[in-house]
């Protein structure tokens, strides 16, 4: 309620504005002598619904750390199909696979990094590890399914060759995807009340066992191409090494049994 106030003569509203753009980072972070520690991470869906790249894309100021995810902002992990197709009408009502990319284990190295960066105790190690945004392009007049505002220019993600989001925390479901969010954002993409939450989901388009295949050979080898990915983000700062076997569990776990 404060930060929406900060845009609206400090009126109050349970939920965000269909017409205000996100507060710039020099907006919430004006007092360098005492202004906090913000550690920024933006879900793919939010440059879809919540314009999220008029801040991404804005100067940093000091103690500001951005990350993205290429997690949608909710998951379809836990999600009914009857709530979301159904009671919210997502998609016009027309029920489709849903993204269960989850990015929860990699909240946690920057989370305790967050606190090894305040505490005056020393008891903490972990430092944060380096700022990991999503490359951005402009939004084209003709693409769908974006919450536009009155005109003023929004950027999207660029896609990798592998057909995820350029940039960003190298998470084992972004370098080695086993589908991609289609749509990204589900319709409709709007922010009307605290129940227009569509756009916080994505859908899914999993590859076919021939393209994993063309992609990454037989399960063996997508797997240890895994491992080895899991491996590279420890020492990068991104996974915890306790997560190591957790990250590994997930993906492996969304391998169709037929990929052999």
């Amino acid at each position: 309620m404060a930060i929406n106030g900060f845009r609206a003569e400090h009126k109050q509203f349970p939920y965000a504005r269909a017409s205000l753009a996100p507060l710039l980072p020099n907006e919430l972070l004006s007092r360098p002598a005492s202004d906090p520690k913000l550690v920024d991470v933006i879900s793919l869906t939010d440059f879809y619904r919540l314009r999220a790249s008029i801040s991404a894309r804005a100067p940093a100021p000091p103690g500001l750390h951005r990350y993205a995810t290429a997690a949608p902002h909710a998951s379809g992990a836990g999600a009914l199909p009857e709530v979301v197709f159904g009671n919210m009408k997502c998609n016009g009502g027309a029920p489709i696979s849903l993204s269960k990319v989850r990015d929860a284990l990699y909240l946690r190295p920057l989370i305790l990094g967050l606190f090894a960066s305040i505490s005056d105790t020393g008891a903490a190690k972990r430092a944060l590890p380096l700022d990991a945004p999503f490359a951005l392009e402009p939004v084209s007049d003709e693409l769908e399914g974006m919450n536009r505002l009155d005109g003023t220019p929004l950027w999207t993600p660029k896609s990798a060759p592998n057909g995820m989001p350029v940039g960003g925390i190298p998470t084992l479901e972004a370098a080695l995807p086993l589908g991609l969010p289609r749509p990204i954002a589900l319709p409709p993409a709007k922010i009307a009340s605290i129940n227009d939450t569509c756009g916080n989901f994505s859908g899914w388009e999993a590859f076919s066992i021939d393209e994993l295949t063309r992609r990454y050979g037989e399960r063996a080898h997508y797997i240890e191409m895994a491992r080895q990915k899991a491996v590279d983000l420890v020492a990068a700062g991104y996974l915890l090494e306790e997560d190591e076997a957790a990250a590994i569990h997930e993906i492996e776990a969304q391998l169709p049994e037929n990929y052999r």
